[in-house]
């Protein structure tokens, strides 16, 4: 294997997550720099990357499943609670007491899944019901529907259990047992492929979009859903897919990552890590 591919443990920091409660779920770079974390243990907290210390840390509604920040700078959280009370909660930056603060509290019977950006002020929810829900920012800062929309089921019922916005405009969801593609223009299902199981979705800058699934599978698809490969990647269900250095990286609960080639679909590498990823 050539050392070009190779990715060596440089450096190892520990950092004391106790505060999060529980397992993280959602790590994310903010514009300002800092590194926002959600967990499953309803805690946001906003980290220094450079100091490794935490700067902020709040309650959430609920366990977190995403957070989105907006051009405009706000940052967006979903959390499933108990009872059925799931929220998404929109937050502002203060610039002069650098910390955020909660604008508005949307309120759902059904649990939320992922969170995508439209524009500056729009953003789209996806739920466990099949759901599309599009919010756009008021004049007085807070955030409001604009429209919901059901997807079309193919059985008795579905759900949108991941979902992003292509670079053309158009949208890629999961649900059970498949992955759908949605026009942006009608907000309707046009093609489906199945694929079971499927746990996340990510479409790359050659414009491939990777889907994984709990059994441990890579499907490759270009955006009408035609397969390009399907690969045995990992024992366990993958969790995220990022790009780096032109290659891609699937994480894993089988506490592995995999760089793989980002035009030959080839795996160039395993890393072994210290727990599910």
């Amino acid at each position: 294997m050539s050392s070009e591919y190779s990715f060596p443990l440089k450096k190892e920091t520990k950092i004391d997550m106790q505060n999060q409660r529980a397992m993280v779920k959602i790590i994310l770079k903010l514009k300002n720099n800092y590194i926002a974390v959600g967990s499953h243990g309803a805690v946001i907290s906003i980290w220094d990357p450079n100091k490794k210390t935490m700067v902020q840390a709040w309650r959430a509604k609920g366990m977190v499943t995403d957070l989105l920040e907006l051009n405009n700078n706000d940052l967006i959280a979903s959390c499933n609670g108990n009872n059925f009370k799931n929220y998404i909660t929109a937050y502002k930056y203060d610039n002069n007491e650098q910390t955020y603060k909660s604008i508005n509290d949307i309120n759902f019977d059904s649990m939320l899944s992922a969170l995508i950006k439209i524009d500056n002020n729009k953003f789209i929810c996806g739920t466990m019901d099949n759901t599309m829900i599009l919010y756009y920012k008021e004049d007085n800062g807070s955030y409001k529907m604009e429209k919901s929309i059901k997807l079309e089921e193919k059985e008795d019922s579905d759900c949108i259990y991941s979902l992003i916005k292509l670079s053309n405009g158009n949208y890629i969801s999961t649900g059970f047992s498949l992955i759908k593609l949605i026009y942006s223009s009608s907000y309707k299902v046009e093609k489906t492929i199945e694929f079971s199981e499927p746990s996340c979705l990510y479409e790359d800058s050659k414009k491939h979009i990777w889907a994984g699934n709990s059994p441990g599978n890579i499907i490759i698809i270009d955006s009408e859903l035609n397969e390009l490969k399907t690969i045995k990647a990992h024992k366990l269900q993958i969790n995220k897919f990022t790009e780096f250095n032109n290659n891609i990286i699937s994480v894993s609960t089988d506490f592995k990552m995999k760089i793989w080639d980002i035009n030959s679909f080839e795996c160039l590498q395993t890393i072994n890590g210290y727990g599910e990823i």
